[in-house]
């Protein structure tokens, strides 16, 4: 399947906020959620995007980037319970990586290591993400107490770049609050 799909930015048209926060506020658990309201302010910036995908007019899924020189990372990604399993978290994914050629894409999962309640469901999230050509950059980054390792696409994501794309982001109080990163 080769869908074709249309993303629309925030930047482009404020209603796609609306898409945004309802499959924000269903897809992530609340523990892994920042307010909304400084990310929709960030989005309106140039170092970062909220960005919705459709096909034809049907809204499809959403992500939320950070930029940071050639570096950028999916800081929430997600594909309507309607059309997971369809083949669009890939196609969204493709689109992103042909929109950003010259880019180093990077991302956050939780660990798929150690025991947890969805642990069947990291696996197969870290899985999608392989198959999509993202590898493993050797770092664990611990956010709010959750224990997230990073994949990269493009080429390696390093944990300076990481740190220094959400030391941009947040700003050094915020960063020293929320982010951890214990040595393996």
């Amino acid at each position: 399947m080769n869908p074709t799909l249309k993303f629309v930015t925030l930047k482009e048209d404020k209603r796609v906020f609306k898409d945004f926060r309802k499959l924000y506020k269903t897809a992530f658990p609340k523990e892994e959620r920042v307010p909304l309201g400084p990310v929709k302010a960030k989005a309106l910036t140039e170092n970062s995007d909220i960005v919705c995908a459709y096909e034809k007019d049907e809204f499809i899924g959403i992500l939320s980037l950070v930029y940071r020189h050639d570096v950028v990372y999916i800081f929430y990604f997600a594909v309507t319970d309607k059309k997971r399993g369809g083949g669009y978290g890939g196609a969204i994914l493709q689109k992103l990586k042909d929109d950003l050629p010259h880019k180093k894409i990077g991302l956050n999962i939780e660990i798929t290591d150690g025991e947890s309640l969805n642990k069947a469901q990291r696996i197969r999230r870290k899985n999608f993400y392989l198959k999509n050509g993202f590898c493993e950059c050797g770092f664990k980054m611990k956010e709010r107490g959750v224990l997230y390792e990073t994949l990269s696409f493009g080429g390696p994501f390093t944990r300076e770049e990481f740190q220094d794309l959400m030391k941009n982001y947040f700003g050094q109080k915020i960063y020293e609050k929320y982010y951890e990163f214990p040595e393996d």
